[in-house]
């Protein structure tokens, strides 16, 4: 087995060209968060994202404006790119009357530690832009500090007398590290500030830490807006901000091993403009970095001369699994041993991938909403819309696991011939990993997974979620999720609640199979007294109040009915019961 793995990837590596850094890339479907429909909080603008991810979910706090009042909202997303708003947005606003963020608030950076989350903000008066701080349990609610705020511009004539903006906070050795932006009424620059609370800072006596480039530079009239990440393992710090020219707003990258001491990239700007025309073309900013393993992931402001609204860009950083200098078939072994969990850690640095292999920009995969009963084996499928182009992936699903046990993990038919690696053994988490002889052509079903519906779990459901599906060189994925309910094994009706009651009450009940629904209610003389017409319903358990039956007392004419006994009857298809209900007043 050992030898045919060997040769099967030797074979498979042999299409594959050297390895070299591919740089950043824009999701083809950009952008993917857009401004809101007319008369929303975020109808002109959406920018300024920050993007924290919890393993599972990433997490945005971004900035909508309508043109007459900004303010920081929430939202979620499986995969970085199709993301959900919070209906509740804004979860944080302006503050009310003559007061340091009376104007609006803006450009968000959070952290999430002690079992709370901590933001940092921008807040304006109408004269000076300064930071604040706030706390959240649930990254919604939002309770500003009480010494806001917790930067204030500097003396007259410093290089951020006029303004403090666009922070972003790291914790590193138990302390607070922030960095932010300064303005003097003509330039704006990046400076650095110290904590050990989050609330009193201590600016460095070395500001500004980043200046402004050149004359004739791409950043010589300002560089502001930073994302900062350490890599405690290299102990180097790396910046992503937005450089002014007078023209043009990009996107640059400096290293420090400091934090003070910065060195701008070589080939600055590393995101510049779409073309003319395009949602990008005019300005792109405040950008917002994420490392997942072997990925760089940012969001960022775009800007095509109306609108601002927020993009995705990824960098894989390609390596040497093994740390021997080479990408050979012992590479790609311990990648799929990574994949599905087998192995924990590589030897060298980072995990990576060999570029070079022409493949779609991007790939659509999706899994179905099942229906199941109680006991049963079922077999879900993973299909992919056109994998054209496809060697190689890895793939991480995750299930409720008091409703469903993985039983195996299997390719199908897109996949015949393929090396492969499953690992079901993980509580509530699935994990596969293929390498190909030949590019995929066309598309269908990539794999299938089996599951046992767990006996006493009708009428409950679990989403099966694509938390993780790396393509390829970590191209963009379209993914659908999918879910499994469990149908009760029969229809029943139940008892209604509250019982006795006044003046009305819910009638539960399950249905096995899709059927056209009636409620009735009688009198104990057999006459009826109120019809309800559920319309078809799908199999599962109308047991909560949003699905029961409710009846609100009264007769068919809106008369509240007499206190006494009354009997209700459910009527599902060719099933029909009947149970007693008392109503006291």
């Amino acid at each position: 087995m050992r030898f045919r793995l060997a040769l099967i990837l030797i074979t498979a590596l042999s299409i594959i060209p050297a390895v070299g850094l591919a740089g950043w890339q824009k999701y083809p479907a950009n952008p993917v968060l857009d401004v809101g429909g007319d008369g929303s909080w975020s109808g002109l603008h959406v920018s300024d994202p920050c993007v924290l991810f919890d393993g599972t979910i990433y997490h945005m706090w971004y900035v909508g404006d309508n043109g007459s009042m900004r303010g920081i909202g929430y939202a979620t997303s499986p995969d970085g790119v199709n993301w959900q708003q919070y209906p509740g947005n804004p979860v944080l606003k302006d503050g009310i009357g003559d007061v340091w963020d009376g104007e609006y608030v803006s450009q968000p950076t959070v952290l999430y530690y002690g079992n709370m989350y901590h933001m940092w903000y921008t807040g304006y008066d109408g004269e000076h832009l300064r930071i604040g701080y706030a706390v959240s349990n649930d990254g919604i609610n939002w309770q500003k500090c009480t010494y806001n705020p917790v930067l204030d511009v500097g003396p007259p004539g410093e290089w951020d007398s006029e303004g403090v903006s666009g922070p972003t906070v790291l914790i590193k050795d138990n302390a607070f590290q922030m960095w932010y932006t300064g303005y003097d009424g003509e330039h704006l620059r990046i400076g650095y500030a110290t904590s050990s609370d989050g609330i009193n800072w201590q600016k460095s006596t070395y500001n500004p830490v980043l200046d402004v480039g050149s004359s004739g530079e791409w950043d010589d009239e300002g560089v502001s807006k930073a994302t900062v990440l350490y890599h405690q393992d290299q102990e180097i710090y790396r910046m992503w901000y937005a450089g002014y020219d007078g023209s043009n707003v990009r996107i640059g990258y400096a290293t420090s091993s400091d934090g003070i001491s910065w060195s701008k990239h070589t080939s600055n700007p590393i995101l510049d403009l779409g073309p003319d025309g395009t949602w990008d073309s005019n300005g792109m900013s405040g950008p917002t970095v994420v490392f997942n393993p072997n990925t760089y992931h940012m969001w960022y402001t775009g800007y095509d001369g109306s609108n601002m609204r927020i993009g995705y860009a990824f960098d894989k950083i390609p390596g040497d699994t093994s740390g021997d200098g080479t990408i050979s078939a012992y590479d790609a072994g311990l990648i799929l041993q990574f994949v599905v969990g087998l192995i924990d850690e590589f030897p060298a640095e980072f995990i990576g991938a060999p570029d070079g292999v022409n493949a779609l920009p991007i790939y659509r995969v999706s899994m179905p909403q099942i229906r199941a009963k109680a006991g049963e084996v079922i077999h879900v499928p993973l299909n992919v819309e056109d994998g054209t182009g496809l060697y190689a992936g890895g793939i991480r699903v995750k299930y409720d696991p008091s409703v469903l046990r993985a039983l195996d993990v299997s390719p199908l038919t897109l996949l015949s011939g393929s090396y492969w690696q499953g690992n079901v053994n993980l509580k509530g988490e699935i994990r596969f990993a293929f390498i190909t002889l030949r590019p995929i052509k066309g598309g269908g079903r990539l794999m299938e997974i089996s599951f046992e519906v767990l006996k006493g779990t009708e009428g409950r459901s679990t989403p099966i979620t694509l938390c993780d599906v790396d393509l390829n060189d970590s191209l963009p994925v379209d993914i659908h999720n999918g879910s499994v309910i469990v149908s009760p094994s029969t229809t029943r009706l139940l008892q209604n609640y509250p019982n006795p009651f006044n003046p009305d009450t819910w009638i539960p009940y399950q249905l096995c199979e899709r059927a056209h629904v009636y409620i009735r209610i009688y009198d104990l003389l057999g006459r009826t007294v109120r019809e309800m017409d559920l319309g078809e319903q799908e199999p599962g358990v109308y047991l909560d109040r949003d699905k029961a039956a409710y009846w609100d007392g009264r007769d068919r004419s809106g008369c509240p009915v007499s206190s006494g006994v009354y009997l209700y009857q459910l009527q599902a298809g060719s099933y029909t019961d009947v149970r007693r209900m008392c109503v006291v007043k």
